[in-house]
This record gives structure tokens, sequence and C-alpha cells, in this order.
């Protein structure tokens, strides 16, 4: 049963309206007598009209983010199976990859920020860089969680999980997500280094795109063109495509497998949690054309299709997208390679994602040679 519509914020408001009519007008009329009846009368009335206003309050946040679209959703099992389909070209599980460290020959814009965080690093913490802006957007921070043996490992190059957060979120909120990527007997892959950029500066939905107005976000250009070369000539990170995962949720889940499909040759692999297949741009913040199609996933795939690995987890419930992901996987086409992990139900929930996470990185240490332990 679909929740997510404005008959069920009535269905709920109205009697909510109805116990604040009762608690001002009525109840203190039967106040007047004596007994520990009105008292019982009064706790019964608050708490009644209490409980009704919270809920009436979430079904409307629930009916503009979409959270728990069903009965089912709200209901479902976190630890409900995922089913696995396939598109696009086949993948066969890869073998062990290690990299030896080779420098490169300059420095790109932002290198003494890097240098500075690694000469004050400390043990268990992420590196705090800058990296400059493009465009309008400002100088972008950016976290960094190295891995345990980074320092004593000199002649190693690692993997790179680029961490984007839906909106609105932060880097820091990959800090769970970090923890799961140490050492362990559960680990299902090998060490990589986690970078989590501050997409969303300033409380701006980017929609990780570039904006046709030179002075708005250009967010794409400041990743590819500053965030990676950044960290390739300071940090020994894999130069390989497949050495570079993109990883997002919602927004962040549109963003990943974007810079994935638009720059092949520097992010071979995408995992995203949700994400849709356009910009969803906000209120005000309209960064290109209503008829612009630069950034319509199925577009590219179709036309471009793309050498990439893609890893997209959804609720079957999920309606913010799941009118479009038919379209998707049809879109899908040799070379590009999609696995379609879903469940019956769960929403558009964080959540519902965190808990397949150790799905998604089973899928990198199989298929991705740089990450494989």
């Amino acid at each position: 049963m679909i929740i997510v519509k404005w008959r069920v914020v009535i269905l709920l408001l109205v009697p909510t309206i109805l116990c604040y009519g009762w608690m001002i007008f009525i109840l203190p009329r039967l106040m007047r007598s004596n007994g520990v009846r009105k008292y019982i009368l009064q706790a019964v009335s608050l708490t009644l009209t209490c409980l009704l206003t919270l809920t009436s309050v979430a079904s409307y946040l629930n009916l503009q983010n979409k959270w728990y679209p069903t009965l089912e959703s709200i209901f479902a099992d976190p630890n409900a199976p995922i089913t696995d389909s396939h598109y696009g070209a086949p993948l066969t599980p890869v073998s062990q990859q290690v990299s030896e460290h080779t420098s490169e020959q300059e420095n790109a814009r932002g290198a003494d920020s890097v240098k500075e965080a690694l000469a004050h690093a400390e043990p268990g913490k992420p590196l705090e860089i800058t990296v400059p802006g493009r465009g309008g957007t400002p100088d972008m921070k950016t976290f960094i969680w190295l891995p345990e043996g980074y320092a004593s490992h000199p002649e190693r190059t690692y993997p790179v999980i680029l961490g984007l957060s839906g909106y609105p979120g932060w880097p820091l909120g990959f800090e769970q997500f970090a923890a799961k990527l140490k050492p362990g007997a559960s680990r299902p892959i090998g060490d990589v280094i986690l970078v989590a950029p501050d997409i969303f500066y300033n409380g701006i939905d980017t929609e990780c795109v570039d904006s046709t107005n030179p002075k708005g976000p250009q967010v794409e250009s400041t990743i590819v063109e500053s965030l990676i070369p950044l960290l390739k000539t300071t940090l020994r990170v894999s130069t390989e495509a497949d050495g570079w995962l993109a990883w997002g949720y919602s927004s962040g889940g549109f963003c990943g497998p974007m810079l994935a499909i638009r720059h092949p040759d520097l992010i071979g692999a995408a995992v995203s949690f949700a994400g849709y297949f356009a910009p969803q741009y906000l209120e005000g913040q309209q960064w290109r054309p209503a008829e612009d199609t630069e950034y319509d996933l199925l577009r590219l795939l179709r036309e471009k299709k793309p050498p990439v690995k893609i890893w997209f987890f959804t609720a079957e419930d999920d309606l913010s997208i799941r009118d479009e992901v038919p379209a998707f996987t049809q879109a899908v086409q040799a070379p590009t390679s999609v696995q379609l992990a879903t469940v019956p139900a769960g929403g558009h929930r964080y959540d519902v994602w965190f808990s397949r996470e150790p799905a998604a990185l089973q899928w990198a240490g199989t298929y991705l040679a740089p990450f494989k332990p």
C-alpha cells in the first residue's frame, strides 16, 4: 500500500486538529470536576494529541522525501536477501593484483595541502585537505582515510574509493564506512584509500554537475581536473581506471555513475545506492537548462557505451526511481556492465543501503582486480 500521498497526510491531520480542539475548548471544562478521573483524561488527551502531531509531521516529511513509500517499507526486513540481475558485458572474477608505486612527473595544484596533512597525520583519523575549486566552486574540503599499512609499504599503490554523500550530506558521514574498510576476516576487499569530497559545499545542492553559468558550481570539473590529479601526484594511488571506484547514495548515487560514464578513462567502476539517472535540481538551484541532456545517464549509456562496471542497488518500492530502472537496464550495452541488486521493500533510506554495503564490497573485490583481497 502506497502511503506517500496527500490523502494520507490529510487523514492524519484531521484527527490531529480535532484533538487540539478538544484540548483547547472542551477539556478545560471537564477539568473543573474533582477526583483522579480528570487527571487520567488530561494525560490521555495530551498523549494522543502529541502522537497524532508527530505522526502528521512525519507523514508530511515522508511525502516530501519518500523514505517509506509503502507500508511494507516500514516493516521491511533489513536482512532480506538481495536478488541480482546482470546486464551488458559479462563479468568474470579477477585475480589479485598488487601494483608498485611510480612517481608522477609534476605536482598538481593543492599539493602543499596534502603534504601538510600527511606531515600531521594522526593514527585512525582522516586527513583533511583542500582541493582547488574550478569556476564558481570554492576550494573543496576533502577527507582521506589511508589504510593502516600505508606508511610502512612505500612501494605499494592502493585503489581508491571516491565517497559521494547524498544531499544534504557531509564527507565525515563516511566515518562508519571507513571502519568497514579496516583489515578483518570479514572484509571482502584489500587495502584501499577512501576519499570523500564535500560536493555539497555551503549546503548547496550542486548535483555534482558543471553549471552553464561560469560563476555557478563546477563540481564535476573540480573532481576530474583538480581532485584526481592532485591525489595521483601526492599519494600512492592506482593509475588505472579499475582502481578507482565512485561510491554514492541517492544524489551521490547519481554522481558516482555519472563520473564513471563520462570519464571511463579515470574512473572504471561505480557503486550506486538508489541513485537517479539525471540531475534533480532544487527550486532556485537549477544549474543547467531544463531541456539540457548533458547529464542524462540513459542517453550517455545508449550513445557512448562506456567500458565501465556499475553495481546498482534499489528497493523495489523506492518510488523515487522505480519507474526509471527498466529504462536504465535497457540502455546498458556491452562493454558497459551493470549488476542490479534489489530487495522487495525498504524505500529510500540510508539504513537500508548501509546494510547492503558488504554486498557491494564483495562485488568490487570479485570483479575489480586492484580491489581484490
